[in-house]
């Protein structure tokens, strides 16, 4: 075996010989083959067989897929159509006959699929709409007449916030395949690039809104076009940078109503800077700190202020709610009269996941504050 012919970018037809024995009630025949591996010096002669497989999540993680042969060829001649393979990609095949538990097999060949990226346009342009949590991603991803073909397709965009993956020649799903291949066990690790695809193209032009970004971070992104399991990545990566949560506005608006037990706290928000359709927010609260540093500082003490006869010795309360505008407002009981209190406006951005020293994993919120301002309450 080792002929083909009618190469595609996602089909071949193979073409070989099986010597059958002279007792053939009890075998079949057909070939193996699986994509080229990027482990060099890959052993296929001693792997590529019959139900081969390696669920070892290191450099020889493979499967080899078969396909049985249904010919009535007396003179063992046959030829096999493969379909759905991935475009570009070189693959290593081989026949077989299985006779009982024996299973003998010819040498192994290779063949290539067709590469469409002379067919296709991609670049990727820079992000706009940039927010705290958000940004619109552009590029072009032009494929002509390859759009019209049924088959597995989509493209949008591969993106991360791994320095390692900030060039051409790392952020692509391979490469990070290869880098945990080789990389089992160690400290410098980092997430797979996440992704982000639509439906919508205009003239070759594509936009991808993305919504779950973090505040303050550098992001890389590309444009991509994915066919029958194989990327093709634009040449060049783009870098941008989220609003972080220090350039987002927040402060206190007024203090109004105030009485002896009760005030209405009015606060305000760079609304249009975080990209959150309503936000989380609402007020610090302190009798005893009477600046930012002090509340930074001892912020893990702060409880509700509803719970506040249950944790008389805190120092720091809280009240909640919710806006989906620049202003919020809310109310608050229970103050002791003649007292100066001091209040800081905070709002919710998004939870993030962070790594203890003894590398646990814990969820931790993310918040943009305003200034610390007072107000006393009357007689």
């Amino acid at each position: 075996m080792g002929k083909t012919r009618n190469v595609t970018y996602t089909s071949a037809i193979l073409l070989g010989t099986v010597d059958f024995p002279k007792i053939t009630s009890d075998h079949t025949y057909g070939i193996v083959f699986m994509p080229a591996m990027t482990t060099p010096n890959f052993d296929y002669e001693g792997k590529l067989l019959l139900n081969g497989r390696s669920d070892k999540y290191d450099k020889e993680e493979y499967v080899c897929t078969s396909k049985q042969i249904n010919s009535s060829a007396t003179d063992g001649k046959f030829e096999k159509e493969l379909v759905h393979l991935m475009p570009a990609t070189t693959y290593y095949y081989r026949a077989y006959v299985a006779i009982g538990q024996n299973v003998n097999y010819s040498s192994v060949a290779t063949f290539t699929t067709l590469d469409p990226s002379q067919e296709m346009t991609i670049s990727t342009s820079d992000v706009s709409a940039l927010k705290a949590v958000c940004a619109d991603m552009n590029g072009i991803v032009n494929v002509g007449n390859l759009r019209d073909v049924n088959e597995d397709q989509k493209y949008g965009f591969i993106f991360t916030d791994a320095k390692q993956m900030a060039t051409a020649e790392t952020l692509t799903y391979e490469w990070y395949k290869e880098w945990t291949a080789n990389h089992f066990e160690t400290e410098e690790d980092f997430d797979k690039p996440s992704q982000v695809t639509t439906s919508e193209n205009m003239n070759g032009r594509i936009t991808c809104n993305v919504d779950d970004l973090i505040p303050g971070v550098t992001y890389y992104c590309r444009s991509f076009f994915y066919w029958n399991g194989k990327y093709f990545y634009s040449p060049d990566v783009k870098t941008f940078k989220t609003v972080a949560p220090s350039e987002i506005e927040v402060g206190m608006k007024s203090t109004e109503k105030i009485t002896a037990n009760s005030a209405t706290l009015n606060g305000t928000v760079a609304y249009t800077k975080i990209g959150i359709d309503r936000l989380d927010c609402g007020f610090m609260i302190s009798k005893d700190y009477s600046n930012a540093s002090e509340f930074d500082m001892n912020s893990e003490e702060i409880v509700p202020w509803s719970e506040r006869y249950s944790y008389p010795k805190a120092k720091i309360f809280y009240v909640e709610t919710e806006t989906d505008k620049r202003d919020f407002q809310k109310t608050i009981s229970g103050l002791t009269k003649e007292t100066v209190y001091y209040v800081r406006p905070y709002v919710e951005l998004v939870e993030v996941e962070k790594k203890d020293k003894d590398g646990s994993i814990k969820k931790e919120m993310l918040y943009s504050y305003g200034n610390v301002e007072q107000f006393k309450t009357i007689k």
